[in-house]
């Protein structure tokens, strides 16, 4: 059995709530799409003839205006830059009387600038190519009004690198991370093949985010420069790397991982036979390998993909074809500890083989958190064997990160159903394999895939190949008991927040709180201590679940009631017996939970009043005139303020301040 390249049909139908791939025959080789023809989709799919938002016969009332700078931030004059105006959100072209494109060149200062249709898109490149940020990219796409572009030309640097171990003529392809208008993936942009020595020089782009992929080489398996068989993420981390903003070179030096060599015996069959196996961790055609048997008896492959892989034999026997295959052969990675497995070839049937007679239908609904569900009815010479002792169909999911071809496949799961995580946004298609086997059969595969990203949605849908729905977000997260508010709504009180009980296990949760229904700035925990600005205000807080992939639903608590000042306790202490025409003297102070009173405080001594301010600690010392002969009740009143309610001497401890006079 063998990766069909040669002969796959896909045909994807799309129903209210569910995805359905089904396989036929679809003559003529699967090739690869570059950055050239993933511009030219973009630029060129669905060319409408006239739009009425192109308003010909109105004129250019708007303009688009920016600079461009190199990589290493230097203005960049005499450059040329395209623009070709769209309708925007669609990436369709405008052509006809409605069509507005051109090549402008940069001034001295590296500025760019012209009119354009108000209300329309705009796509902007540089014929040598361009790079948003640390990705290669085609174009970019700006609103007409628009005045502040930058762009950055492609420069050249070359990569001296070095692979260590590798053998003369070991292929070596510099990956780039590419991103345009929301397609992302590793595009490769140069390759070279290693010297005696591992050495190679690859053409890359300063400034670029890069990966390295190593073609299989003896014990070497086919790999990414840090992460193995399988490509690494797009969004950065092991296997990424970034080329140097300056300089006209760079070194670097990598060592690629082997695999265990599979020692494979056989039987039932001729020397010059096929053997082949077939990695399913993750699939691509640069993963299979085939070796042609110099004797009859055995064979050693080696730098198969690790992991699971199908291990098979076509050959002859006398005059009959014979084959022979084994499932689920593991593969150690990063070992070159041996692996051994016996084929014994026999005349097999061929009506698995052919992919007519397998139907592969996946339903369900393509939302994250959801699950889609594979199935495969056996069909023509096949029906029989739907019933058979034997039969088996496993199942293989997989995102795909490139268009057409089958690089880059990650294994994200197997068996008949998958669950839709937050990942696969990461990705561009969703894939699903079926592999059928049968006693005495050859195993047959059915596949089929759907496109996931919504800018490859809006843009295949014009061409041949059918398309699924866009894959959208998880159900949102629902309270089943709401938010809450616990804590007395006063100045030095602490206020804590509960999220409730939430449906679809959110993985945490986001907290805002409110003053008047209005969000207050840093107020993001869940605990809220009321300051002077709440006084007379109710709180709330609002609770955001969090859940990767998922819709979200904030919820808002019942409002608390109305903030109310700290209430103040008001102590003193007096010497209270002086001699005549001395002045008295009190000690004042102030308290109140979780805050510090300030303000003022009067003390009456007698009839005499007088009034000062409480220091940093909610303390004063106060006092009186000089006094006459007699007692002297004394009061004391704390005015309050803007966060401590205001206050006087308890009754009982007002009744024993008393100054005598003698």
């Amino acid at each position: 059995m063998a990766w069909p390249t040669d002969s796959i049909y896909i045909s994807i139908q799309v129903f209210s709530k569910g995805l359905i791939m089904r396989n036929q025959s679809h003559r003529g080789r699967m090739t690869r799409v570059g950055i050239a023809a993933i511009t030219a989709l973009t630029l060129a799919v669905a060319p409408l003839a006239t739009t009425a938002s192109a308003a010909p016969g109105t004129g250019q009332t708007s303009s688009i205006s920016g600079v461009v700078k190199s990589v290493d931030g230097s203005l960049a004059a005499g450059v040329s830059v395209n623009y070709d105006n769209i309708v925007c959100g669609s990436l369709s072209d405008i052509d006809g009387a409605g069509e507005d494109s051109d090549t402008i060149t940069t001034t001295a200062a590296g500025t760019f600038s012209f009119p354009a249709y108000a209300g329309q898109c705009y796509v902007l490149d540089i014929p040598t190519g361009m790079l948003d940020g640390n990705a290669v990219t085609e174009g970019i796409v700006v609103r007409a009004g628009t005045t502040n572009v930058t762009l950055t030309p492609a420069e050249t640097i070359s990569l001296n690198l070095t692979v260590s171990g590798a053998s003369a003529g070991t292929p070596v392809a510099l990956m780039a991370y590419f991103n345009m208008v929301g397609i992302r993936g590793w595009e490769q942009i140069h390759s070279g093949a290693t010297d005696a020595t591992g050495k190679v020089t690859l053409d890359a782009i300063r400034g670029m985010r890069y990966s390295i992929r190593i073609a299989r080489s003896e014990d070497y398996y086919t790999q990414y420069a840090g992460t193995g068989a399988k490509s690494p993420d797009l969004n950065g981390g092991a296997g990424n790397f970034t080329a140097p903003k300056t300089g006209a070179s760079f070194s670097q030096s990598v060592t690629p991982r082997k695999s265990s060599p599979l020692q494979v015996s056989l039987s039932g069959v001729e020397a010059g036979a096929t053997v082949s196996a077939m990695g399913f961790e993750s699939l691509s055609g640069f993963g299979s390998v085939s070796e042609t048997t110099v004797t009859a008896n055995s064979i050693t492959l080696r730098g198969l993909t690790p992991g699971k892989n199908l291990i098979s034999v076509d050959g002859v026997n006398g005059a009959d074809d014979v084959s022979a295959e084994q499932h689920n052969v593991v593969i150690a990675d990063n070992s070159i500890a041996p692996k051994s497995v016996s084929l014994n070839a026999s005349v097999r049937g061929d009506a698995l083989t052919n992919t007519s007679n397998l139907i592969l239908t996946t339903s369900g609904s393509l939302q994250i958190g959801k699950k889609l569900t594979a199935s495969t009815t056996l069909t023509g010479p096949a029906a029989p064997f739907a019933t058979a002792p034997g039969t088996t169909i496993r199942y293989y999911w997989y995102g795909g990160q490139s268009l057409y071809s089958m690089d880059d496949l990650r294994l994200l799961a197997e068996g008949p159903q998958f669950t839709l995580t937050p990942a696969l946004r990461d990705y561009n298609m969703l894939l699903t394999i079926a592999v059928v086997s049968a006693p005495g059969q050859q195993s047959g595969m059915a596949l089929g895939y759907g496109w996931v990203n919504p800018v490859l949605l809006t843009l295949m849908g014009s061409l041949p190949f059918p398309v699924s729905t866009e894959l959208i977000a998880g159900e949102s997260p629902f309270p089943q008991t709401l938010p809450t508010v616990s804590g007395q709504a006063r100045i030095g009180s602490v206020l804590r927040a509960s999220a409730g009980r939430w449906s679809q296990s959110p993985s945490g949760f986001k907290y805002q709180w409110n003053r008047a229904g209005k969000a207050i700035p840093g107020a993001t925990t869940a605990t809220y201590r009321p300051g002077a600005n709440d006084v007379g205000q109710q709180l709330s807080v609002t609770v955001t679940p969090v859940k990767a992939g998922h819709l979200v639903l904030p919820m808002t608590s019942a409002p608390t009631a109305k903030v109310a000042k700290a209430a103040a306790k008001v102590t003193a202490k007096a010497k209270k017996k002086i001699k005549a025409g001395k002045r008295g003297k009190v000690t004042v102070k102030v308290k109140a939970p979780g805050v510090t009173p300030t303000g003022k405080v009067t003390v009456k001594f007698g009839k005499k009043k007088v009034t000062k301010k409480l220091n940093r600690k909610g303390k004063v010392t106060i006092k009186s005139p000089k006094l006459k002969r007699g007692k002297y009740k004394v009061a004391v009143n704390y005015k309050g303020s803007t966060t401590v309610s205001k206050a006087r001497l308890a009754k009982k401890k007002a009744k024993k301040l008393t100054i005598t006079v003698r």
